[in-house]
């Protein structure tokens, strides 16, 4: 399996669109983050926020499987796709692994904290480097 590596990079800024909830017009507790992947030749990527510290460790020693961090609420992210994740507002770590869907098998590549205000959604773009 080759291994990529990736940074999160903020494509877009913060959105200054408030979302409203009920009718009484309270701004969300919780944020956005969209991720896109378009590394041409680039690998199937998964991404988890705020994992647990069990987790984080298995991640970070390339022992997670794909299982393990689908169930945890991490996403699977293919070429040209942009998949989103409810986060809680604040400084959000990311952690990016590549996966070989054939077996489940992971390869870290990255973490990055990013900042998100409440009831905002940000756009991250997979680069190579």
């Amino acid at each position: 399996m080759f291994r990529f590596a990736l940074s999160f990079v903020i494509a877009t800024a913060l959105l200054s669109v408030p979302a409203f909830a009920g009718g009484n017009g309270g701004t969300k507790k919780d944020a956005t983050i969209r991720f896109q992947h378009d590394i041409v030749g680039g690998p199937t990527v998964v991404i988890i926020a705020d994992p647990a510290a069990a987790l984080v460790t298995k991640i970070q020693n390339s022992t997670a499987t794909l299982n393990e961090i689908t169930k945890a609420g991490g996403i699977v992210v293919r070429l040209r796709e942009t998949k989103s994740l409810r986060v809680k507002a604040g400084d959000v770590k990311l952690y990016g692994s590549s996966v070989d869907e054939r077996n489940g098998n992971t390869v870290y590549i990255d973490m990055a904290t990013v900042p998100v205000a409440k009831g905002k959604t940000i756009t991250l773009k997979a680069s190579a480097l």
